[in-house]
């Protein structure tokens, strides 16, 4: 008849650092799969009662799991009480833990040089198994080595070397003929089925299908700016709820797998974590901006208005003879994140310094669209040709200057923008068309100028080697006064 029986899962408190032994003297090696009883020593170590006794207390636990069974060890009566599961000393009154579990039931493997999945001895995997559901991680002595074991990612680590080898854990099932059927999960509960051979593939798929209905996964997302820290963070909830957390690396998301209750708190502390986070790390829109349902909108700036005004004043301080026509401001989400992400680590690299400044550019052949419409980079130096300080984005104090470069439509109006670029801290140098990075600071190491400034035409531009460095803020479109048709 068949028969389930379920394991025990105590949590004991080593207190000795004392390595434990794949020796036959700690744990008798079982034939085949039987359960073996264990009560807990002075020293927090588990030791195993004799076949005999072990025997007699399945065939009473069997029985009645709640009643207690009086038993005789050289010459000293105990009882052990299933219900509280505990050896009590019926002289002294003395009481320790015991443990039962099924031995032979589990097989543990490792990868071996080769790929290919080996067993550790039945010493050795009973020892695993046992650090495995008593959640108390102890080093294991194989031979030669001493090795210490990460279950959550399910890992062997040589002391000595700290090389690593994947481990997994199986259920096995003997008989005439061997199978092995893996119930991997990240669950610590486990369940063994002893019976006949003939019925317990067929017992262990129905066994499996029904906790399987009780697991699930759940997804969540991580913001692409989100720290190691956190998301190291975020993984170790895995371990706190009893739930296998995986990094996907590629959809940048972290995935919970195991028990429906505990997956949903896992995700939930998740998600508590990244709105602190977010709380912290919130980008603020600038205050002319407009609210907007797309994440790039271009607003057309209300002619006369302060802003326009302000705006205006700054092309016609070089180009008295232009009309401006239009100033558009560019409401670009994901551009000005990454402008205001560089400026936090520019702060943090110059001790506050960001010398942000308001500079022209001109796009000359390119459409501005392709700048301003792009969600990743906004201005690209990679299609800047080489000027007078080598391949980047040149901006420049003095619309007159960026008029030379600007867009020119078939209609005789031109466009410029007018960016926000962190200069930060920038060195002034002669011309030198091989640049294509500021250079390295005099006092050494790897820290670089941020951004690169000379003169010409008389007129101050500042070159930045870097895409972040500036945010296409307004477009402005003008026409010189001459050739407006009345």
């Amino acid at each position: 008849m068949l028969r389930m029986l379920s394991k025990v899962h105590l949590r004991i408190a080593y207190k000795s650092k004392k390595n434990l032994k794949s020796t036959s003297d700690i744990v008798d090696q079982p034939t085949g799969t039987r359960v073996q009883w264990f009560w807990e020593d002075d020293s927090k170590q588990l030791r195993p009662y004799s076949s005999e006794i072990s025997d007699k207390l399945s065939v009473a636990y069997a029985v009645s799991p709640h009643q207690s069974v009086p038993i005789t060890i050289q010459g000293l009566k105990y009882t052990i009480d299933f219900s509280k599961m505990v050896q009590i000393n019926i002289g002294s009154a003395n009481q320790r833990r015991v443990l039962r579990r099924s031995m032979g039931a589990v097989i543990w493997q490792y990868k071996d040089d080769a790929g290919k999945w080996a067993p550790y001895t039945s010493n050795d995997s009973n020892l695993l198994e046992i650090m495995y559901e008593t959640k108390i991680m102890q080093p294991l002595v194989i031979g030669k080595w001493t090795y210490t074991f990460n279950f959550d990612n399910m890992l062997q680590i040589n002391e000595s070397t700290k090389r690593c080898r994947s481990i997994r854990r199986s259920v096995s099932i003997s008989g005439d003929s061997e199978k092995l059927i893996s119930r991997q999960s990240s669950a610590s509960a486990s369940v063994s089925l002893n019976g006949p051979h003939r019925h317990l593939s067929t017992a262990s798929d129905m066994v499996y299908a029904h906790l399987k209905k009780c697991l699930t996964s759940k997804d969540i997302s991580l913001p692409t700016s989100v720290s190691v820290a956190t998301r190291d963070q975020i993984l170790r909830l895995g371990q706190k709820y009893n739930v296998q957390a995986e990094h996907l690396q590629q959809a940048q998301k972290v995935k919970f797998h195991g028990v429906s209750e505990s997956v949903t708190k896992a995700v939930l502390a998740a998600q508590d974590i990244l709105l602190n986070i977010t709380a912290s790390n919130m980008v603020e829109t600038p205050i002319e901006w407009e609210p907007q349902l797309e994440s790039v909108e271009i607003k057309e700036v209300l002619i006369g208005s302060l802003e326009w005004k302000r705006v205006a004043q700054r092309v016609m301080e070089t180009m008295p003879q232009v009309d401006v026509l239009k100033i558009e401001r560019i409401q670009n989400r994901s551009l000005w994140e990454k402008y205001v992400f560089h400026t936090r680590r520019m702060k943090e690299k110059n001790k506050g310094i960001i010398n942000e400044k308001e500079l022209f550019h001109g796009t000359s052949n390119t459409p501005p669209k392709k700048v301003y419409a792009d969600e990743e980079e906004g201005f690209d130096m990679r299609f800047s040709r080489s000027g007078m300080w080598g391949q980047g984005n040149y901006f420049a104090e003095k619309a007159i200057y960026s008029d030379n470069y600007a867009y020119q439509h078939p209609n005789n109006t031109k466009q410029l923008f007018l960016a926000k670029v962190l200069t930060g801290d920038s060195i002034q140098l002669q011309s030198d068309t091989k640049l294509r990075m500021p250079p390295l600071k005099d006092f050494g190491g790897p820290v670089r100028y941020d951004t690169v400034n000379g003169v010409t035409h008389g007129c101050r531009v500042y070159i930045a080697y870097s895409n972040d460095k500036a945010y296409p803020f307004y477009l402005i479109t003008y026409m010189y006064m001459a050739l407006i048709q009345f």
